[in-house]
């Protein structure tokens, strides 16, 4: 409804596939499997992405949407990618020397994650988004986030290679953005920090131990029986 196209989630694509190769052999899925085709926590994905805020404000109109898919770049979706992967080998050893003993997990969240990031020229730059999330003080965020600061310029520079000339209304267009915080910061509030990036499309790139998996869970859940509440 707001006009752009968005790369699904992973339970989402496989349904999409399942219904692709159905068509193909003119089969379609039996009563069993449409009952148990979507558990009501992928319901509830679908909807917290529908309702983001952020394509609310920026494409209030379906019109809006479809204009900026013009700009859209799949190719240099996949080399943001790219980058957003070094940088978080760059996060994951920066944080290995500070407090190894301490897990964390690292995310990927906004237009590189949705799959909606610009052509590489674009004066208004697609920016990388990750966050990182553990038990982490602010004495230990500045710190990693000090270790890192020479890589994310790196890459910043590295977005703005071939940008002719910046005409963008954010702070630091083409950032190579990092967000750390401490995970009981995301269960506060019915888990409505770890929805804001269920909405934006969060996918892990580092989470080993489960960390952004189980808060993932806990707030699709914490979303489902709203939703099923409300019904009753």
């Amino acid at each position: 409804k707001r006009g752009v196209r968005v790369i699904a989630p992973e339970h989402t694509q496989s349904v999409m596939a399942r219904a692709r190769e159905n068509k193909q052999n003119g089969t379609t899925f039996t009563q069993e499997e449409k009952q148990t085709l979507w558990p009501d926590e992928e319901r509830a994905r679908l909807k917290i992405m529908a309702n983001c805020g952020t394509l609310r404000r920026r494409y209030p109109q379906r019109e809006d949407g479809e204009t900026f898919m013009k700009d859209i770049d799949y190719q240099r979706r996949d080399e943001l990618l790219d980058r957003a992967c070094d940088l978080t080998v760059e996060v994951v050893s920066s944080w290995e020397k500070l407090k190894p003993e301490t897990p964390i997990a690292v995310i990927l969240f906004g237009s590189v994650a949705k799959g909606l990031v610009k052509r590489e020229d674009h004066p208004d730059p697609s920016n990388i988004d990750l966050a990182v999330i553990g038990e982490i003080t602010k004495q230990e965020r500045e710190s990693l986030l000090d270790a890192i600061r020479p890589k994310r310029v790196e890459i910043q520079k590295e977005i703005l290679a071939k940008v002719p000339s910046i005409d963008s209304s954010e702070r630091n267009p083409g950032n190579a953005g990092v967000i750390v915080q401490d995970m009981e910061k995301l269960t506060k509030e019915n888990y409505s920090q770890t929805k804001n990036y269920i909405a934006s499309g969060a996918v892990a790139l580092y989470d080993p131990t489960g960390i952004w998996q189980e808060l993932e869970t806990k707030a699709l859940k914490h979303e489902a029986e709203k939703a099923n509440g409300k019904k009753k």
